[in-house]
């Protein structure tokens, strides 16, 4: 876990002020320690919404990082309290851009074979394939992938894509599904959303060919030719190697490990 050096009595008065206009005012606050793309993020208890999260990312910090902190606030009114817990705030003062959702109380969700929780994600999935992509949502998921594969068309379209569905970011919390960080949010093929985690579920336990089966389940699945779903699983681990140059961790390495099974098993090597 790591902590950081900002809290919520650190921040300017002034962007302080910004959220408080929407939340009420801040009685108490408590660091939350995972996360590792924002500056702030708290669990806040105010006068008008009991408790409230709050993230944010100083605007002299890397361009990508308050940028997805912008998109997560684009798409919240049209994921909050269906997909998501609801915005209550978003502002920018004092040199920071912050944002404020209702505070869900839940476990992270467990993607392995026989767990029920597989239920809340197809929930998640179709959802997803049915939501409008907001307007001025920009960079479709294709862009993404040019540095990993030669030809990304393939993952064109006008689907609401999350694009980092994993166990940590889908919350189960009065028997239903919460996604959080949206950060990563995009928009392409509905088969992408799919393919993107496939790594992610058989790092949970699943063989590429149960974790393709589960897949199976949603139409969008089959659109793809069959080479298009092989290049795209190309594509991952290189994207995973790329990502574990940069910086080691163990759970990236379990995911390139399960991209490079996925690849072997669907070339049959």
């Amino acid at each position: 876990m790591m902590r950081r050096s900002d809290d919520w009595t650190s921040l300017p008065a002034e962007a302080r002020d910004a959220v408080q206009e929407s939340i009420g005012k801040v009685v108490r606050a408590a660091p939350v320690l995972a996360g590792a793309h924002c500056d702030i993020a708290e669990i806040l208890t105010t006068t008008e919404h009991g408790r409230v999260f709050l993230k944010g990312v100083r605007l002299d910090r890397r361009e990508a990082d308050w940028w997805q902190l912008r998109r997560e606030a684009m798409i919240g009114p049209h994921v909050g309290g269906r997909l998501a817990p609801r915005l209550l705030a978003q502002a920018e003062a004092g040199g920071w851009t912050l944002l404020a959702f209702e505070y869900v109380t839940g476990r992270h969700a467990s993607f392995a074979p026989d767990s029920p929780d597989l239920d809340h994600l197809a929930a998640v999935v179709r959802q997803l394939q049915h939501t409008d992509v907001p307007d001025g949502l920009f960079r479709p998921v294709e862009g993404r992938w040019t540095a990993f594969m030669p030809d990304p068309s393939p993952l064109a379209g006008d689907r609401l894509l999350h694009a980092d569905l994993n166990e940590g970011n889908v919350l189960i919390s009065g028997g239903r599904p919460y996604v959080v960080d949206w950060g990563m949010a995009t928009y392409g093929a509905a088969w992408v959303e799919l393919a993107v985690l496939i790594p992610w579920l058989i790092r949970s336990g699943h063989t590429p060919a149960s974790a393709e089966a589960w897949a199976g389940q949603f139409p969008h699945w089959h659109d793809p030719d069959n080479d298009h779903v092989t290049g795209f699983a190309d594509a991952t681990v290189a994207k995973w190697l790329h990502l574990l140059q940069q910086g080691h961790t163990e759970w990236k390495r379990e995911l390139l490990d399960a991209a490079r099974w996925w690849t072997a098993w669907r070339k049959g090597t």
